[in-house]
């Protein structure tokens, strides 16, 4: 399974190697980083919304998952499914708004067990 991640957190993405949700993982840890990087599709994308060390980033700044997912529905990429795991609400509601109203299929499910066992679990189908 082909997994894009957006996470600037180090601790987080060693959680997700670790849980072995996927042998073929992109990590960015940036925007720009996530831009340069995509090569879609992916069977599943994981993506938080606060990035840069920020704690509750304004959606509307380019350095966001909003950010992101701007860009992914500007620049008319094939729409996919996947988590937003971000904890901050109005960011990750932000994102599903972006992505969801735009044929994206995006759930909710904020950082930890229960999204590493959800991913394990549910693979692409979200």
């Amino acid at each position: 399974m082909r997994i894009f991640v957006l996470e600037d957190d180090p601790m987080r993405i060693k959680a997700i190697w670790e849980a072995g949700i996927g042998q073929d993982l992109t990590v960015a840890k940036s925007c720009e980083e996530a831009k340069r990087k995509w090569q879609g599709p992916y069977d599943l994308v994981l993506l938080d919304h606060d990035l840069g060390g920020e704690v509750f980033a304004d959606s509307s700044k380019d350095n966001t998952g909003a950010g992101f997912a701007r860009w992914l529905v500007e620049s008319d990429k094939e729409p996919g499914v996947g988590v937003i795991h971000s904890y901050n609400p109005v960011g990750a509601k932000a994102m599903g708004e972006i992505l969801n109203s735009n044929g994206w299929k995006m759930v909710r499910v904020p950082f930890g067990p229960t999204l590493l066992e959800f991913v394990k679990v549910k693979g692409g189908e979200v």
